[in-house]
Protein backbone atom coordinates (compact mmCIF):
# COMPACT_ATOMS: atom_id res chain seq x y z
CA UNK A 1 0.00 0.00 0.00
CA UNK A 2 1.28 3.32 -0.91
CA UNK A 3 0.89 6.31 1.42
CA UNK A 4 -1.43 7.84 -0.30
CA UNK A 5 -3.77 4.62 -0.22
CA UNK A 6 -3.17 4.24 3.24
CA UNK A 7 -3.59 8.40 4.02
CA UNK A 8 -6.86 6.97 2.16
CA UNK A 9 -7.83 4.54 3.83
CA UNK A 10 -7.42 6.62 6.92
CA UNK A 11 -9.69 8.89 6.25
CA UNK A 12 -12.70 6.38 5.50
CA UNK A 13 -11.78 5.27 9.07
CA UNK A 14 -12.24 9.09 10.57
CA UNK A 15 -15.34 9.29 8.18
CA UNK A 16 -18.56 10.05 9.93
CA UNK A 17 -20.67 10.17 7.32
CA UNK A 18 -19.97 6.23 6.59
CA UNK A 19 -21.39 3.64 8.80
CA UNK A 20 -18.84 1.74 10.38
CA UNK A 21 -20.14 -2.25 10.44
CA UNK A 22 -17.79 -3.97 13.04
CA UNK A 23 -18.54 -7.94 12.94
CA UNK A 24 -17.50 -9.41 16.56
CA UNK A 25 -16.90 -12.89 16.43
CA UNK A 26 -14.54 -12.76 20.06
CA UNK A 27 -13.66 -11.14 23.27
CA UNK A 28 -10.90 -9.93 21.30
CA UNK A 29 -12.12 -8.53 18.50
CA UNK A 30 -14.54 -6.52 20.73
CA UNK A 31 -11.59 -5.06 22.59
CA UNK A 32 -9.34 -4.23 19.69
CA UNK A 33 -12.43 -2.67 17.84
CA UNK A 34 -13.33 -0.65 21.02
CA UNK A 35 -10.08 1.04 20.36
CA UNK A 36 -10.47 1.37 16.82
CA UNK A 37 -14.00 3.52 17.55
CA UNK A 38 -12.22 5.66 19.92
CA UNK A 39 -9.27 6.14 18.73
CA UNK A 40 -10.50 7.39 15.64
CA UNK A 41 -13.85 9.18 17.72
CA UNK A 42 -16.30 7.74 15.37
CA UNK A 43 -19.53 8.74 16.99
CA UNK A 44 -21.96 5.98 18.48
CA UNK A 45 -25.14 6.84 15.30
CA UNK A 46 -22.54 5.93 12.78
CA UNK A 47 -21.37 2.66 14.25
CA UNK A 48 -23.10 -0.44 13.85
CA UNK A 49 -21.76 -3.52 15.72
CA UNK A 50 -22.76 -7.47 14.70
CA UNK A 51 -22.10 -10.12 17.18
CA UNK A 52 -21.23 -13.65 15.41
CA UNK A 53 -20.96 -16.73 17.55
CA UNK A 54 -22.91 -14.93 20.32
CA UNK A 55 -19.67 -12.53 21.39
CA UNK A 56 -21.02 -10.39 23.79
CA UNK A 57 -21.67 -6.21 23.13
CA UNK A 58 -21.83 -4.94 26.56
CA UNK A 59 -18.78 -2.56 25.45
CA UNK A 60 -20.48 -0.68 22.76
CA UNK A 61 -23.20 1.66 23.30
CA UNK A 62 -23.92 1.73 19.34
CA UNK A 63 -26.47 0.45 17.26
CA UNK A 64 -25.99 -3.73 17.80
CA UNK A 65 -27.33 -6.86 16.63
CA UNK A 66 -26.75 -10.24 17.68
CA UNK A 67 -26.96 -13.19 15.10
CA UNK A 68 -27.52 -16.64 14.76
CA UNK A 69 -26.85 -19.28 12.46
CA UNK A 70 -28.40 -23.15 12.34
CA UNK A 71 -27.68 -25.94 9.98
CA UNK A 72 -30.66 -25.44 8.26
CA UNK A 73 -29.66 -22.20 6.95
CA UNK A 74 -26.04 -23.14 6.33
CA UNK A 75 -27.59 -25.97 4.18
CA UNK A 76 -29.93 -23.36 2.52
CA UNK A 77 -26.65 -20.77 2.04
CA UNK A 78 -24.76 -23.54 0.41
CA UNK A 79 -27.80 -24.66 -2.45
CA UNK A 80 -28.31 -21.25 -3.23
CA UNK A 81 -24.78 -19.56 -2.79
CA UNK A 82 -26.09 -16.77 -0.36
CA UNK A 83 -25.49 -16.02 3.17
CA UNK A 84 -28.84 -15.24 5.04
CA UNK A 85 -26.59 -13.21 7.33
CA UNK A 86 -25.32 -10.51 5.15
CA UNK A 87 -28.57 -10.38 3.72
CA UNK A 88 -30.03 -9.22 7.55
CA UNK A 89 -27.18 -6.71 8.02
CA UNK A 90 -27.29 -4.90 4.25
CA UNK A 91 -31.04 -4.28 5.23
CA UNK A 92 -30.27 -2.67 8.45
CA UNK A 93 -27.44 -0.91 6.69
CA UNK A 94 -29.83 0.28 3.70
CA UNK A 95 -32.21 2.26 6.77
CA UNK A 96 -29.22 4.33 7.18
CA UNK A 97 -29.35 5.70 4.09
CA UNK A 98 -24.95 5.70 4.06
CA UNK A 99 -22.00 4.30 2.32
CA UNK A 100 -20.45 1.68 5.21
CA UNK A 101 -17.16 0.39 5.95
CA UNK A 102 -16.36 -2.73 7.26
CA UNK A 103 -14.33 -4.54 10.15
CA UNK A 104 -13.70 -8.04 10.21
CA UNK A 105 -11.24 -10.48 11.96
CA UNK A 106 -10.98 -12.68 8.06
CA UNK A 107 -13.05 -13.57 4.94
CA UNK A 108 -15.46 -15.62 6.24
CA UNK A 109 -18.74 -15.75 3.76
CA UNK A 110 -21.05 -13.27 5.25
CA UNK A 111 -18.08 -10.57 4.17
CA UNK A 112 -17.80 -11.43 0.83
CA UNK A 113 -21.83 -10.74 0.40
CA UNK A 114 -21.27 -7.45 1.96
CA UNK A 115 -18.07 -5.89 0.49
CA UNK A 116 -19.54 -6.29 -3.09
CA UNK A 117 -22.55 -4.44 -2.41
CA UNK A 118 -22.13 -1.11 -4.37
CA UNK A 119 -22.15 0.99 -1.06
CA UNK A 120 -19.46 -1.00 0.26
CA UNK A 121 -16.26 1.56 0.11
CA UNK A 122 -13.65 -0.89 1.79
CA UNK A 123 -13.03 -2.90 4.87
CA UNK A 124 -10.47 -3.41 7.17
CA UNK A 125 -9.32 -6.65 8.89
CA UNK A 126 -8.71 -6.56 12.82
CA UNK A 127 -6.89 -8.87 15.06
CA UNK A 128 -8.57 -11.64 16.40
CA UNK A 129 -5.39 -13.57 18.21
CA UNK A 130 -4.39 -16.97 16.72
CA UNK A 131 -4.96 -16.86 13.36
CA UNK A 132 -3.17 -13.40 12.78
CA UNK A 133 -0.01 -15.02 14.22
CA UNK A 134 -0.05 -17.65 11.62
CA UNK A 135 2.42 -18.05 8.54
CA UNK A 136 0.34 -17.21 5.76
CA UNK A 137 0.24 -14.74 2.83
CA UNK A 138 -2.94 -13.06 1.85
CA UNK A 139 -4.37 -13.68 -1.38
CA UNK A 140 -5.88 -12.81 -4.45
CA UNK A 141 -9.91 -14.16 -4.51
CA UNK A 142 -10.11 -12.79 -8.19
CA UNK A 143 -7.15 -14.68 -9.03
CA UNK A 144 -9.35 -18.14 -7.78
CA UNK A 145 -10.48 -20.42 -10.51
CA UNK A 146 -14.49 -21.18 -10.26
CA UNK A 147 -14.00 -24.45 -8.85
CA UNK A 148 -11.69 -22.92 -6.04
CA UNK A 149 -14.72 -20.39 -5.44
CA UNK A 150 -17.29 -23.05 -5.86
CA UNK A 151 -15.37 -25.57 -3.35
CA UNK A 152 -15.10 -22.53 -0.83
CA UNK A 153 -18.94 -22.42 -1.05
CA UNK A 154 -19.45 -25.39 0.17
CA UNK A 155 -16.41 -26.02 2.92
CA UNK A 156 -17.65 -25.91 6.44
CA UNK A 157 -14.46 -24.33 7.44
CA UNK A 158 -12.52 -22.26 4.97
CA UNK A 159 -8.86 -23.51 4.67
CA UNK A 160 -6.39 -20.96 7.01
CA UNK A 161 -4.47 -19.93 3.72
CA UNK A 162 -7.46 -18.56 2.19
CA UNK A 163 -8.70 -16.82 5.44
CA UNK A 164 -7.17 -12.79 4.65
CA UNK A 165 -7.66 -11.60 1.20
CA UNK A 166 -5.43 -9.08 0.02
CA UNK A 167 -7.70 -6.34 -1.02
CA UNK A 168 -8.79 -4.93 2.33
CA UNK A 169 -7.46 -1.29 3.33
CA UNK A 170 -5.31 -1.86 6.44
CA UNK A 171 -4.74 -4.28 9.23
CA UNK A 172 -5.49 -3.18 12.57
CA UNK A 173 -3.56 -4.88 15.29
CA UNK A 174 -1.93 -4.62 18.59
CA UNK A 175 1.19 -5.97 18.23
CA UNK A 176 4.08 -5.26 15.33
CA UNK A 177 4.22 -9.05 15.20
CA UNK A 178 0.58 -9.51 13.88
CA UNK A 179 -0.70 -10.33 10.45
CA UNK A 180 3.42 -11.55 10.02
CA UNK A 181 3.33 -11.55 6.11
CA UNK A 182 1.69 -8.43 5.57
CA UNK A 183 3.77 -5.07 4.93
CA UNK A 184 4.37 -3.04 7.75
CA UNK A 185 2.86 -0.11 5.93
CA UNK A 186 -0.90 -1.70 5.70
CA UNK A 187 -0.45 -2.16 9.18
CA UNK A 188 -2.44 0.02 11.74
CA UNK A 189 -1.04 -0.44 15.52
CA UNK A 190 -3.08 0.58 18.31
CA UNK A 191 -1.14 0.92 21.86
CA UNK A 192 -3.39 3.32 23.96
CA UNK A 193 -5.02 0.78 26.47
CA UNK A 194 -5.45 3.61 28.81
CA UNK A 195 -9.19 4.24 27.50
CA UNK A 196 -10.25 0.79 26.98
CA UNK A 197 -9.13 -0.26 30.90
CA UNK A 198 -12.00 2.71 31.84
CA UNK A 199 -14.62 0.56 29.94
CA UNK A 200 -13.35 -2.82 30.30
CA UNK A 201 -13.65 -4.56 33.48
CA UNK A 202 -11.14 -6.72 34.39
CA UNK A 203 -12.67 -9.80 36.16
CA UNK A 204 -9.18 -11.62 37.16
CA UNK A 205 -7.88 -8.24 38.29
CA UNK A 206 -5.75 -9.93 41.44
CA UNK A 207 -5.56 -13.52 40.83
CA UNK A 208 -2.10 -14.62 40.55
CA UNK A 209 -3.15 -18.74 39.62
CA UNK A 210 -5.17 -18.45 35.86
CA UNK A 211 -5.35 -22.15 34.14
CA UNK A 212 -5.51 -21.76 30.19
CA UNK A 213 -7.00 -24.10 28.21
CA UNK A 214 -8.21 -24.62 24.50
CA UNK A 215 -11.70 -24.11 23.58
CA UNK A 216 -13.69 -26.39 25.10
CA UNK A 217 -15.52 -27.59 21.50
CA UNK A 218 -11.97 -29.11 20.83
CA UNK A 219 -12.12 -31.47 23.71
CA UNK A 220 -13.83 -34.56 23.86
CA UNK A 221 -16.63 -34.73 26.86
CA UNK A 222 -15.20 -37.72 28.18
CA UNK A 223 -11.73 -36.56 28.79
CA UNK A 224 -12.96 -32.78 29.39
CA UNK A 225 -12.10 -33.78 33.27
CA UNK A 226 -9.36 -35.50 32.83
CA UNK A 227 -8.07 -32.25 31.28
CA UNK A 228 -9.25 -29.96 34.01
CA UNK A 229 -7.63 -32.38 36.70
CA UNK A 230 -4.18 -32.23 35.02
CA UNK A 231 -4.42 -28.54 34.97
CA UNK A 232 -5.04 -28.08 38.45
CA UNK A 233 -2.57 -30.76 39.39
CA UNK A 234 0.63 -28.43 37.91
Amino acid sequence: MTNNNLLNSQKNIRNNDLLHVFLITSPVVSLISSMIIEKNKLHKENIFTVSLRRTNLNLFSSKKIYLKTNRISILIEKILFISINANKILRLIKKSNKKFVVYTPWAFRDLKFLISNNKCKGYFYVEEGQLAYLNHNTYNYYKLSLIEKIRMNFLNRIPLDLRLRDDAEAFFCINKNAFKNTPNNKKIILNDFDTLKKKYKQKLKGISDIGITCASRRVKDKNLTKMLAKLISN
